[in-house]
C-alpha cells in the first residue's frame, strides 16, 4: 500500500455524487470526521476549479489543515495565512504572496486562512505586482532608480547584508536578500547596465555563483493597513469550506458545509492514546482485518514505530505531519498519527532565521569605546582608527587610551597585538598604566595559575582513563518505547548527545560528560534516556539539582515522562514530608528506588545506595563549596553527567579537548521563535496594553527591575496600572523559603506578573511566560540582557521583550549601542550568536572552577586562552613554538583608505583578519574579496596586503626588523639565532654563518617603490638554524 493507493480508494461514486459534472453549488457532506478531513479537501480540489479557501479558527487549526492535507498530498500546493505578530518568518512571507498575488500559483492551490484575518485589510494585487522588481544580466538600467524600487519595497538599508529583507549599497555594487530566495546576491551596475549577478555567502561574504536573472520580491507586512478585505482579493464563485460559519455571502462564494449533508463518507475519528503505548496496542487488535496506515513526522521515529510493532504484518508507514487519523469501515482502513498516540506536541518549523555562525565582519570589528588588551600594555580603551605621518608617509594606526590618558598608537599591521577584552564579569576592568611592570607581573602570576590548573586536568585524565567498569548492554525495547513517547522531535544536536553518551555509556571506561544547552533545548530528554539505560542495566541513578524548584521540576518531568514504566523515582528536598523521606532512604538502600532527584539533602549521611551506577549534575557552579566537595566524592567511581545552561566557548572546549568530554545542544527545538525586542519608554498605557495582552492570551510576565530598594515602589506602581491582577516581588535579599515559595507561586499560575531583580531562575523553565519588562535596560550590559531575554520563548507562542528607558532620545552613545544591539539580534543564529558570543566567556569560568573566574577578568579571556594553551602545552611536554612579532619599518603608505571602505568597524576588521592570516594564500583570498565587495583596490590598499605577506614571511624566518633608511635595507635578528644561508637575488650566492646581534645589511635600493618585492625575495632565500 502507498499514498496513491489509500487517496484512490476514496475516488469513488460518493465523491461523484457530492461533485457531479463540475456542480459545485450547494456541496455538502457528512460523515467527514478526524484525519479524513484533510484527504477529503484534497479530493474536493482535484473536482473543483479554481483555488479552494478553507477557513479554520486559530493558528494550531491552519497549520494542521495545511500539514494534514500534505501529509496525502505531498505535492499538492497548500498555504496558510495567519498574523500572530509584526515579525515573521521569510516563509511565512512568501506564502502570503503566493496565496494572495501570484495568479498561476493560487489558481491550483488550497489556501487555509485564519478567520481573524478575514476582517483584515490588505494591499491590492495590483500594488504587489508594481513593486515586482526582475533583474536580468545585461539589462540597461537607471542605478538611482533601482535603489528606490528596492527601499519602495520595503527592504531596509544596511551596512553588511545578514539576513531577508535587508541590502547594501556600495558605489555600483548592490547586496540583496530578496524574500525567499536561497541565498543573497550582489548585483555589479557598470556604465548603467547589470554587469554581473552573483550569489553570496552570508558569513564570508563572498560570491560563488553566477546568475542570469534574479527577482526581488516585495515585502508584504499584515500590519501595513491596505484597501481591501483578503476576501476581496478571490473571484466571485471561489469555493470556500468552513467547519464554522465564519462567512455567509453565499451569493458572492460557493460555501461549502462538511457537517450535515446528503452524501455520508461513513469515517470515524480514532481515539487520543496520550501516550499509553499498551492500550493502543491492545485496541489495533480490533483493526487485524484492516489495512493500517501509520504517519509520523520523520524517518527516525518510523524506524522506531516498525521495531516495536514488529508484530504486526498489516501496518504500512508514511512520513507526514498528521495530528489525527480516521477509520472507514466501508473501505477496511485505519490511519493513525504518532501524534495522537503519543500525544506529541505541535512544533511549527522555522528554517531559515539565520546561519549558524557570526559573519566575518562582525566576528573580528572592534567598537569604539569598548576595552582592548595589548599584549605589551595592558588593558586600555579603544578610541579609534587615525591616520598619523611618520617619516612623511601616510599611515593608519589604533589608538588606545591608557591611565593617565597616555596613548599608544598601533600601527595596523601590527594588530595581531590587540584583542577585545572579554570577561566572566559585569564589572569594568582597571585601565593598565604604562611605564611600569603591573602587566608583565599579572599576565606572569595567572600563567602560574594555568600551570597548576593543567596540572590538576592532566591528573584528573590520568585517573579516569585507569577507571573501568562493566559496560552498559544495547538499548533495550523498554528504551527504544521511551524514545518513541517523547512529545517532540529531536533537534540534531540531542540526536548527537544522545547518541555520544550512550557510546560512553557501551564502553568500558567510566564517563564523565559535559552537555552545554540552553534552558528548553533539551539537556533533561538527554538525562532521562541515559537513566533510563541505567536503570535497565541494574544501576541507579541520582539527579541533583541546586534548588529545591528546580529538583520539583525534574522530578515532575521525569515521572512524566516514566509513567508507563516500572521505575521507581524519589523526591528528596525540603518540601518533601519527614515520613516520605524516611521511606525512600530506605528504598535507596535496599536497591528499590532507582532514580533519586533531590537537591544537596541527597549528602544526608542516611542515604545510601545500593547499586550507584549514575551521577547527574544539573548545574553545579550554583552549589556551595561544602556540596561540591560532597559532589566531587560521589564522581570518583560512577558515570557522572553534568548539565549547564551557560554557554562554553568553543575555543576552551577545543582547549580541553583531551580533558573533558563535553557536548553541545545548540539548535533550538523545532518551531521555537526567535523573541521580539523593542525598545520603548515608560507609559502606563503602553505598558497596561502589554501586559493585558499577554494575560489575555492565557500567559504571565517578568517584570524586571534590578534594584532592590525601590522594587516595591515599582511593583505597587504596576499594581495602580492594573488593579485586577495577581503582582507578587521576588529579589535576592528575601528569605530562602519566602523566595521559593515565590517562585513555586509564579510557576504554578497563582501570581499573573512577578516584579523580579535578575535573580530570575535561569536554569528553571516556565514556558507559559512569554513576556519580560526590562526597566532601566540602559544601565545593563548586552551579556546580561541577552540572559534575561532568554527567560522567555520557550513555547511554541510569539514572545515578546521590551526594554523599558526614561527616554530613548536622550541616551548616551554607549547605552543606545548596546540596545540597539540587543533589539536588532532577536533572530536565532548569527546575530543571535554574536550577542552570545561575551556571555560564553562567563561558561569558561564556570567549567574551570571559582578561582578562574578571577584570572580571566585580570587580563581578559583571548589572553587567558593564549596562556593556557600554552600552559596544556608545557605540562604535557609538548615544544611551544612562537613566531617572532616583525616590526617593518619602510617607507610605503600601506593602509586601507576611508573612501574605499567608509565604517571603521569594517577596516577595522579587515586589518584584524590580515594580521590573523597563517598562509600568504590567504591574504590573496581576503584581496579577491575586498575587490569583489568594494571595486577595484587602491595603492595603499594594495601595499598593506603585499606588507602583510612581507610580515608574514620574516615572522616565520624569525626576523626581529626590517627596516629601510637613508637608501639601506636592513634585517635583524634575535642575538641568540644563527642564519644558516643567505641568496640573496641578482647576486653573487654566498654563504654567512655570523651571530645576529648585528642587523644584517643587504645594501643600497635606491626604488622605494620596488622595497615590498625585494623584502619578499630576500625572505624566500634564507635559509634558517634553529634557535641555539
Amino acid at each position: 500500500m502507498n499514498l496513491d493507493s489509500i487517496v484512490e480508494l476514496f475516488r469513488d461514486a460518493k465523491l461523484n455524487a457530492l461533485v457531479p459534472d463540475n456542480k459545485v453549488k450547494g456541496i455538502s457532506a457528512s460523515g467527514v470526521e478526524g484525519g479524513f478531513y484533510y484527504l477529503f479537501l484534497g479530493l474536493l480540489r482535484e473536482k473543483l476549479n479554481g483555488p479552494l479557501i478553507v477557513i479554520e479558527k486559530g493558528i494550531l487549526n491552519c497549520e494542521n489543515t495545511k500539514n494534514g492535507i500534505k501529509s496525502f498530498f505531498p505535492d499538492r500546493l497548500v498555504f496558510s495565512l495567519y498574523y500572530e505578530g509584526e515579525e515573521v518568518s521569510p516563509e511565512q512571507m512568501w506564502e502570503r504572496i503566493n496565496a494572495l498575488y501570484n495568479d498561476n500559483i493560487v489558481n491550483n492551490s488550497i489556501i487555509v486562512i485564519d478567520s481573524k484575518l478575514l476582517d483584515k485589510r490588505v494591499r491590492a494585487p495590483g500594488q504587489i505586482k508594481n513593486s515586482i522588481v526582475n533583474l536580468n544580466r545585461g539589462d540597461r538600467v537607471d542605478y538611482e532608480a533601482l535603489r528606490e524600487s528596492i527601499i519602495d519595497a520595503g527592504y531596509t538599508v544596511v551596512s553588511i547584508v545578514r539576513g531577508v529583507g535587508d541590502v547594501s549599497f556600495r558605489g555600483e555594487i548592490v547586496d540583496i536578500f530578496s524574500l525567499y530566495e536561497n541565498k543573497p546576491v550582489r548585483i555589479d551596475v557598470f556604465d548603467d547596465k547589470i554587469d554581473s549577478i552573483k550569489e553570496f555567502d552570508i558569513i564570508t561574504q563572498r560570491a560563488f555563483k553566477e546568475l542570469s536573472s534574479y527577482t526581488i520580491f516585495p515585502i508584504v507586512r499584515m500590519e501595513d493597513e491596505g484597501e481591501i478585505r483578503i476576501l476581496d482579493i478571490f473571484s466571485e464563485g471561489t469555493n470556500i469550506v468552513q467547519r464554522e460559519t465564519f462567512i455567509e455571502e453565499a451569493e458572492k462564494f460557493n460555501l461549502i458545509s462538511v457537517d450535515e449533508g446528503n452524501i455520508n463518507f461513513n469515517t470515524l475519528s480514532t481515539n487520543r492514546y496520550f501516550g499509553n503505548w499498551q492500550l493502543f496496542k491492545e485496541s489495533i487488535l480490533q483493526y487485524r482485518d484492516f489495512d493500517i496506515a501509520m504517519f509520523a513526522e520523520s524517518e527516525a521515529e518510523i524506524k522506531r514505530l516498525r521495531e516495536l510493532l514488529s508484530e504486526y504484518e498489516n501496518i504500512y508507514y508514511f512520513t507526514g505531519k498528521l495530528d489525527k487519523g480516521f477509520i472507514s469501515i466501508d473501505k477496511k482502513l485505519a490511519v493513525f498519527s504518532d501524534r495522537e498516540i503519543f500525544a506529541r506536541k505541535y512544533r511549527r518549523r522555522e528554517t531559515r532565521y539565520s546561519e549558524d555562525e557570526v559573519p566575518i565582519d562582525d566576528l573580528y570589528s572592534m567598537e569604539v569605546g569598548e576595552y582592548v588588551v595589548h599584549r605589551d600594555y595592558g588593558i586600555g580603551i579603544y578610541r579609534g582608527l587615525k591616520k598619523i605621518n611618520i617619516n612623511g608617509k601616510d599611515s593608519e594606526c589604533l589608538v588606545i587610551y591608557y591611565q593617565g590618558d597616555d596613548k599608544v598608537f598601533v600601527p595596523v599591521e601590527r594588530l595581531n597585538l590587540v584583542s577585545r577584552y572579554i570577561s566572566d564579569k559585569d564589572t569594568q576592568p582597571q585601565l593598565s598604566s604604562i611605564g611600569t611592570n603591573l602587566w608583565k607581573e599579572r599576565k606572569s602570576k595567572v600563567k602560574k595559575a594555568l600551570l597548576l590548573l593543567s596540572e590538576e586536568l592532566l591528573k584528573l585524565y590520568a585517573e579516569r582513563e585507569v577507571k573501568h567498569r562493566e559496560p552498559y548492554g544495547e538499548d533495550t525495547y523498554e528504551e527504544k518505547l521511551l524514545e518513541s513517547t517523547f512529545e517532540y522531535e529531536e533537534t540534531e544536536d540531542q540526536i548527537n548527545a544522545i547518541e555520544f553518551i550512550k557510546k560512553k555509556m557501551t564502553d568500558d571506561k567510566v564517563m564523565n560528560v559535559i552537555v552545554v544547552g540552553e534552558v528548553g533545548f533539551g539537556k533533561t530528554e538527554v538525562a532521562i534516556r541515559a537513566s533510563m539505560k541505567a536503570v535497565m542495566n541494574g544501576k541507579q541513578v541520582v539527579v541533583l539539582a541546586p534548588t529545591t524548584i528546580l529538583a520539583e521540576q525534574h522530578y515532575n518531568k521525569f515521572r512524566e515522562r516514566l509513567k508507563e514504566f516500572p521505575v521507581n523515582i524519589g523526591l528528596l528536598s525540603r518540601f518533601v514530608a519527614p515520613k516520605e523521606i524516611k521511606r525512600i532512604v530506605e528504598m535507596v538502600k535496599d536497591g528499590r528506588m532507582d532514580i533519586l532527584i533531590g537537591t544537596h539533602k541527597v549528602f544526608n549521611k542516611e542515604v545510601r545506595f545500593a547499586n550507584l551506577g549514575l551521577l547527574i549534575i544539573d548545574e553545579e557552579h550554583k552549589f556551595g563549596v561544602k556540596h561540591k566537595e560532597k559532589i566531587k566524592s560521589y564522581k570518583k567511581d560512577v558515570d557522572v553527567i553534568e548539565m549547564t545552561a551557560t554557554p562554553i566557548p568553543r575555543t576552551l572546549q577545543m582547549a580541553l579537548s583531551g580533558f573533558r568530554d563535553m557536548v553541545k545542544i545548540q539548535t533550538p527545538p523545532t518551531g521555537r521563535m526567535p523573541v521580539i525586542t523593542k525598545i520603548i519608554k515608560w507609559n502606563d498605557d503602553v505598558l497596561q496594553d502589554i501586559i493585558l495582552r499577554e494575560i489575555e492570551r492565557g500567559g504571565q510576565v517578568f517584570f524586571l527591575h534590578n534594584r532592590v530598594e525601590t522594587i516595591h515602589s515599582v511593583a505597587d506602581r504596576v499594581n495602580r496600572i492594573l488593579p485586577d491582577m495577581k503582582i507578587a516581588v521576588s529579589h535576592g535579599q528575601m528569605k530562602a523559603r519566602d523566595l521559593e515559595k515565590v517562585i513555586n507561586d509564579f510557576m504554578h499560575k497563582k501570581i499573573d506578573i512577578l516584579v523580579t531583580t535578575a535573580i530570575i531562575e535561569s536554569g528553571i523553565d516556565m514556558p507559559n511566560v512569554n513576556t519580560i519588562i526590562i526597566n532601566n535596560a540602559q544601565n545593563m550590559g548586552i551579556a546580561q540582557l541577552h540572559q534575561l531575554r532568554g527567560r522567555v520563548g520557550r513555547a511554541e507562542v510569539q514572545a515578546y521583550c521590551y526594554l523599558v528607558v526614561p527616554d530613548p532620545g536622550k541616551l548616551n552613545l554607549s547605552a543606545r549601542k548596546r540596545l540597539n544591539t540587543i533589539a536588532s539580534y532577536w533572530r536565532l543564529g548569527s546575530g543571535y550568536k554574536l550577542a552570545l558570543r561575551d556571555l560564553e566567556i562567563r561558561g569558561a569560568g564556570t567549567l574551570l572552577g571559582e578561582r578562574q573566574h578571577g584570572h580571566i577578568a585580570a587580563i581578559g579571556y583571548e589572553m587567558y586562552m593564549k596562556l593556557l594553551n600554552e600552559a596544556i602545552s608545557e605540562i604535557k611536554g609538548e615544544p611551544v613554538v612562537e613566531y617572532t612579532d616583525t616590526e617593518i619599518d619602510i617607507p610605503v603608505e600601506a593602509y586601507i583608505p576611508e573612501d574605499y571602505i567608509d565604517d571603521q568597524r569594517y577596516r577595522t576588521a579587515v586589518y584584524k583578519r590580515l594580521n590573523e592570516v597563517e598562509k600568504p594564500k590567504k591574504i590573496d583570498e581576503i584581496a579577491a574579496e575586498l575587490i569583489e565587495r568594494y571595486g577595484k583596490l587602491p595603492a595603499q590598499a594594495r601595499n598593506i596586503l603585499e606588507l602583510m605577506k612581507v610580515k608574514l614571511l620574516a615572522s616565520r624566518k624569525f626576523v626581529k626588523r626590517i627596516r629601510y633608511d637613508d637608501s639601506i635595507l636592513s634585517f635583524e635578528f634575535p642575538e641568540d639565532f644563527k642564519i644558516k644561508n643567505i641568496r640573496i637575488p641578482d647576486k653573487t650566492a654566498k654563504k654567512l654563518d655570523i651571530l645576529q646581534a648585528i642587523p644584517l645589511t643587504l645594501g643600497q635600493i635606491t626604488d622605494k617603490n620596488g622595497i615590498i618585492g625585494k623584502c619578499k625575495s630576500i625572505l624566500q632565500n634564507i635559509d634558517i638554524c634553529d634557535i641555539n
